[in-house]
């Protein structure tokens, strides 16, 4: 239980660092 809960805590993390690092490439970029 603990285990899937720090998955999708470790997923959302990158996933979220991912999104800001595209956002800021993209604003800079145009």
């Amino acid at each position: 239980m603990i285990a899937i809960v720090l998955v999708v805590m470790a997923v959302t993390l990158i996933g979220g660092f991912y999104l800001v690092k595209y956002l800021v490439e993209r604003t800079f970029n145009s």
